[in-house]
């Protein structure tokens, strides 16, 4: 059925979050791949799959360099806590998430929507896969790695930021090659070569390299440096744990605002960006500048 033909109401109802992709009605996606990856219903080769230490900084970096005031202090950041997480759950997340652990409230911030959403996604993903196919588990983790070229650099260090690991790999135009190190090169060349062994053969090992092996319980850490490849606990590293018991299914639907600190949408009624029309200084007075619907989705963009 052509989708123009649907009422609001159900494209609303079937669409919760905005990456999230479109399935059913017998075409290109039949199934839910969550779905389809618990009942193996899927194509039967091997799979490599990753993500970034710090995912989330880039986004809360965004933020920022679009005026947006970050989180000041300790009272600010457990009232965002507290809206995302709700006021039942709130009083368990801080012990995990201190501030003392972090050098500014976004870092700690960004700590905890990583692993609540892109690691608790990307471990249910590898364990998933793993079980039916060779599934090759990666985590990008140059907490140096060189910020966006055409970009200024926001209040705190962006580490391992959501799609950091792409200069490492193509030339792109807002990534300057010639701000990496010597070392971050080497680590360039080695992740091309695992990438391309396995494009070519499904197996990402070769000759000179360390070993990378494949199943859900380990993974492979991606960094410049001696020792910088090796595998870790990824889980673990990532309390998905203690993510799995505080949310048992999907808890992201269960918050009040989305990971940047905004109202989710109301789907009662229509919906308009309060910042249309606002300059920057105006946007950046306004405590909640605007609502995002494709935030906190599980399963979304996980850099597979």
């Amino acid at each position: 059925m052509c989708l123009r033909a649907l009422p609001t109401s159900k494209l609303l109802k079937e669409s919760e979050y905005g990456f999230a992709p479109v399935y059913g009605g017998g075409g290109v996606l039949p199934y839910s791949p969550k779905r389809a990856l618990l009942e193996g219903r899927f194509a039967k080769v091997p799979v490599m799959y990753g993500m970034t230490r710090d995912e989330y900084r880039t986004f809360e970096a965004a933020q920022q360099l679009m005026g947006v005031p970050p989180l000041a202090n300790e009272a600010e950041y457990a009232a965002r806590v507290r809206a995302y997480v709700g006021a039942e759950k709130a009083p368990k997340v801080p012990a995990r998430y201190p501030l003392r652990n972090y050098g500014s409230p976004s870092e700690a911030w960004s700590a905890l929507v990583t692993d609540a959403s892109f690691a608790r996604s990307v471990t249910d993903f590898g364990r998933s896969a793993a079980r039916r196919v060779p599934a090759y588990g990666y985590e990008f983790a140059d907490g140096k790695a060189p910020w966006v070229a055409n970009a200024a650099d926001p209040g705190f260090p962006t580490g391992a930021f959501h799609a950091a690991e792409l200069q490492y790999q193509f030339e792109t135009d807002y990534f300057d090659e010639n701000r990496m190190t010597a070392a971050q090169r080497h680590l360039a060349d080695q992740m091309t070569g695992y990438w391309t062994r396995f494009a070519r053969t499904g197996d990402p090992n070769g000759t000179g390299a360390p070993t990378w092996r494949a199943g859900g319980a380990t993974t492979q850490v991606l960094a410049p440096g001696e020792g910088g490849i090796r595998r870790i606990d990824f889980a673990r590293e990532h309390r998905y744990t203690f993510w799995k018991n505080l949310w048992p299914d999907e808890g992201c639907k269960r918050g009040d605002v989305s990971p940047h600190g905004r109202r989710r949408i109301d789907r009662r009624r229509p919906w308009r960006p309060r910042w249309v029309g606002r300059t920057v200084e105006q946007r950046a007075g306004h405590a909640q500048p605007r609502v995002d619907e494709t935030a906190c989705m599980n399963g979304g963009a996980r850099g597979r």
